[in-house]
């Protein structure tokens, strides 16, 4: 069985170009170095240094067991990592539900954090309607979820509006409605509207965002956006989603005659009441607070 003392000896060796510089940068003595190298390579069966020179001098075979000496060394240091995390009450994994009609540009910070603060924090994403989001939350199968507010939300669930997007009409430049300097109620109605499946889920949205007769759902926005986009009718997509494709002009919006006033929703972090959470969760949720804060 490798040693991990060894191994270091040998890596030392191998940087510092001498068992002596190795024992100092280790403040070990120089003979407890020599001997965790020789204790390694007797262990291996082969020899990793040519000592025939005045400075040892790393074998072939050597050369290929360097790197993998600090490829151990470095995993072995990932599982000390982890350990420690887990013991301060860091989570190994945290599963995110977010609606399918959310950009997942509104993770971007959350994930970031995670990465950052959290590296061996395992992340897992999950697309959920509204109610499935809340049921998942309630079931203790997701930690966080992120989706549409509602008019009222059950008292087992926390939340946070975290964003505020603004609705936009929009339609591919090629498609019918785009040419009319105005858009009747009668015209939008027979006109096919693209519809994310989850919105037919949404209390609020579902009696909002639905008009046309004529539908075809998508699972989510980057689909339904890019039925959209190749004219397959027209919808109703978050701004920040639609800014960029208005400069590659591959949408435009459309002012139809029920739109008078901008229509906007909050995007809600949402969490189980009854539930303690880990201290990766906790952090978003403080993330959001003191953001909201400044904000104000």
């Amino acid at each position: 069985m490798i040693n991990l003392e060894q191994a270091l000896a040998f890596i030392t060796t191998v940087e510092t170009g001498s068992f002596s510089a190795a024992a100092r940068k280790l403040s070990k003595s120089q003979s407890s170095v020599s001997i965790g190298v020789s204790n390694l390579e007797d262990e291996l069966g082969l020899d990793l240094f040519d000592r025939r020179t005045r400075k040892p001098t790393l074998t072939d075979t050597g050369e290929r067991l360097y790197h993998q000496a600090k490829l151990l060394l470095r995993q072995a240091e990932k599982m000390n990592h982890f350990a420690l995390a887990v013991n301060k009450g860091v989570e190994s994994k945290v599963v995110l539900g977010i609606d399918p009609l959310a950009p997942m540009s509104c993770l971007d910070s959350m994930l970031i954090n995670i990465d950052k603060l959290y590296p061996n924090t395992e992340v897992e994403i999950r697309l959920l309607d509204h109610a499935t989001l809340q049921k998942e939350l309630l079931a203790h199968n997701i930690d966080l979820g992120i989706h549409f507010g509602a008019d009222a939300y059950p008292q087992y669930l926390n939340f946070i509006t975290v964003y505020q997007y603004e609705w936009l009409c929009v339609c591919s430049p090629d498609y019918p409605l785009a040419s009319l300097d105005s858009i009747s109620n009668e015209e939008l109605l027979a006109a096919r509207q693209i519809v994310c499946e989850s919105t037919k889920h949404h209390p609020v949205l579902s009696q909002t965002s639905i008009f046309s007769q004529d539908t075809w759902e998508a699972d989510n926005m980057a689909q339904c956006s890019h039925l959209i986009e190749l004219g397959m009718g027209w919808g109703i997509l978050p701004s920040d989603w639609c800014a960029e494709r208005f400069e590659l002009g591959s949408l435009i919006a459309i002012e139809p005659e029920f739109n008078q006033t901008q229509m906007y929703s909050g995007l809600d972090l949402v969490w189980a009441a009854n539930r303690n959470l880990g201290q990766v969760c906790q952090s978003i949720i403080e993330r959001f607070i003191i953001r909201k804060s400044d904000n104000n």
